[in-house]
């Protein structure tokens, strides 16, 4: 009997409960943040890079390149491959986060209130940027069962594996050159039978 086909709820479902729907579902909270931090951010660089002399095209591309610097690097500190890489992508996403900060400051009116309610959509981007690469679970790495096996934890747990517990343990095999041994003495020959 053919099994009728999945509608497009029922995929979507079973691809929620996927590890890469979970994953999705898990971090969109702090990727909606983000988004949000990053448009109210942009408009904050825009409006200092314009106000001190920039030109509208690149104080348009002013804020995608401080703020995308700080995603990119937050992304390599956990995946560089070498130890300068990794030093660089925490400089950069120090140096970006701070650049980021400090035009957000500077877009608000020279009051205390103020200016910490024009630096939260930095601080909100540079939050959900760590949440997002540094708050998934990453699986442990388990030793193969092999050596595990192999390797007793303890001397008295390799004795007690050594040993048998009861009588009742099965009994060891004799080596195989005493098996053929006894085997063949058991055996009655050609010539043994002719000649009885």
């Amino acid at each position: 009997m053919a099994r009728k086909p999945l509608t497009r709820w029922q995929k979507a479902s079973a691809w929620l409960r996927s590890p890469g729907g979970q994953r999705l579902t898990h971090m969109s909270p702090a990727l909606m943040v983000g988004v949000v931090g990053f448009y109210a951010s942009y408009q904050h660089i825009y409006a200092v890079s314009v106000h001190y002399g920039q030109p509208r095209d690149i104080a348009a591309l002013m804020p995608v390149a401080i703020d995308a610097l700080m995603i990119v690097a937050g992304r390599y500190v956990t995946h560089a491959r070498s130890t300068l890489g990794k030093f660089y992508a925490v400089v950069g996403f120090l140096l970006s986060s701070a650049a980021s900060l400090g035009a957000n400051i500077l877009a608000a009116p020279p009051e205390v209130f103020a200016r910490v309610v024009a630096g939260w959509p930095a601080v909100c981007l540079i939050v959900a940027a760590l949440i997002v690469h540094y708050g998934e679970r990453r699986p442990r790495r388990r030793a193969p069962a092999a050596a595990t096996r192999r390797t007793p934890s303890s001397p008295a747990a390799a004795a007690t594996r050594r040993t048998p517990s009861s009588p009742a343990a099965a009994p060891v095999s004799p080596p195989v050159d005493q098996w053929r041994a006894e085997t063949l003495t058991d055996v009655p020959l050609p010539w043994d039978t002719v000649s009885r």
